[in-house]
């Protein structure tokens, strides 16, 4: 019974660490952090809230996903994990950030 509530937890970091990744990708592109000198970008970006909400959210994350590797097998872990992770960032990539899904993409998944 434990193992399955570890289990199930695995979709839960992929998307947090897809989520915190999409955060500072949001920060990046829609409030233009790196525009400018190197000095203003690094200012930007300490500054940012989204650039602290996705480090935040992918410190928790990671911490989630480092006690996963106690309780389960790496193998178990890191192949759900990454597989999901790479689903959830198909999804969001077309519904939140409105980028277009080629035959390429779904043939990669």
């Amino acid at each position: 019974m434990q193992n399955i509530i570890f289990i199930l937890l695995l979709p839960v970091v992929a998307l947090s660490l897809v989520t915190a990744q999409s955060v500072w990708r949001s920060a990046v592109v829609d409030d233009k952090i790196f525009s400018g000198s190197l000095t203003a970008a690094i200012m930007n970006a300490a500054t940012n809230p989204k650039m602290w909400l996705g480090a935040l959210l992918y410190i928790a994350t990671t911490i989630l996903y480092l006690f996963l590797f106690s309780k389960l097998k790496f193998f178990v872990v890191q192949i759900s994990v990454t597989g999901l992770a790479l689903i959830f960032t198909a999804a969001i990539s077309h519904f939140i950030f409105h980028e277009e899904i080629t035959i390429m993409n779904l043939t990669g998944l």
